[in-house]
Parts: C-alpha cells; structure tokens; sequence
C-alpha cells in the first residue's frame, strides 16, 4: 500500500481497508485514500472504526463503497472520529442506521452521495446517532428511509447533529416523524 500523499495510504482491496480502520485503536490514527473509481462491496459485513482518528477519502473521483442491500457501512463507536469525504455510499441495510451507526463518537460527512440507505426495523436511514456528533456538509442524498423515524438522520441521547448544504431527494420516515431529520433529546 504505497503512500499517496504524507499520512495518506491506499489499499488495493476492502480487507486491507478493513485491516487498517480495526487495527486503529488505541487512540491512533489513520488517513486512507480509496483508488480512484473503485467500487467495493462490503460483503455484508459494516467497516468498524473505534476508538481512533480515521479518514476515508475517495478521491476526485468518487469511489464508492456498497453494503449490498446486507448491512450498514459503518460502526464508528468507542470515542472515534470518522472523516468520509469524496465517496458515493449505497446500498446500506440494517436495523438501526441503514449508512451508518454512531454510538458515542464523532462522524464527519463532505461531499459525499448516498442513495438507497435504509433503517428496515427502526430510525437513521443514512445515521443513526446516540451520544454522538454528527456533521453532513455538501451532501446529495436520494432514496434514504426508515422504518421508524428519521429517514435520513436520526439522533438520541445527547447527540448534535449539523448540516450545511444538503439535498435530500425521496427521504422518507414510513412510521413516525422526520421525513429527513429526528431529534430526539439532542441538539
């Protein structure tokens, strides 16, 4: 995996972008450049970041990552901070957080597009946050849902969410409120 830039790594397959986010810990950090136009299923299994400092960029020209219609795409937990930029996200499918699931960490979002995210049995069809902080700048959403509340963004427990300068097309909440965002004792 040679560096792109100072910090920066790029790994030639999902495993080996799996192997570097799990094996950050301890409150190290990681910065991964995704090669340019890839496209990598997850396989049904989410990336877990905790209890570190990560970026995933995927360049100027999008790489997408695609959980496949069989999970989330990522757990961030445990006092992490993950910083997705440049990135097409698709096909997220789970419970709570059909994108992402943030307990008691840190995500930043720039410049991405998601689509087809879904929260099949609860809220957060793109995030599902407790205790956490959540920051969506430039984002394109279309086709985001949940079951319960928060088609796009869902947040509990003590979380801040902010947005600037999101689009939200077709994000729907089927059974309770926020068609795009609920706030639930948050900010």
């Amino acid at each position: 995996m040679p560096p792109v830039s100072p910090g920066f790594v790029v790994p030639e397959t999902v495993g080996e972008l799996r192997s570097l986010l799990t094996g950050c810990t301890g409150g190290g950090s990681v910065r991964v450049h995704l090669p340019a136009g890839a496209h990598w299923s997850l396989g049904g299994q989410p990336l877990s970041v905790s209890q570190c400092d990560a970026t995933v960029d995927g360049g100027r020209k999008f790489a997408t990552l695609d959980g496949g219609g069989m999970s989330r795409l990522f757990d961030v937990a445990g006092g992490a901070r993950l910083k997705l930029q440049h990135l097409n996200l698709i096909n997220g499918f789970a419970v709570q957080g059909g994108g992402i699931l943030v307990q008691g960490a840190t995500l930043d979002v720039e410049q991405v597009t998601v689509s087809t995210l879904r929260a099949w049995g609860g809220s957060g069809g793109f995030v599902f946050a407790s205790q956490g902080t959540v920051t969506l700048t430039e984002v394109t959403s279309y086709g985001t849902s949940a079951a319960a509340s928060g088609g796009l963004v869902n947040a509990e427990s003590t979380s801040t969410v902010t947005m600037l300068d999101v689009n939200a097309t077709e994000s729907k909440a089927d059974g309770g409120y926020g068609g795009v965002v609920q706030i639930l004792t948050g900010k």
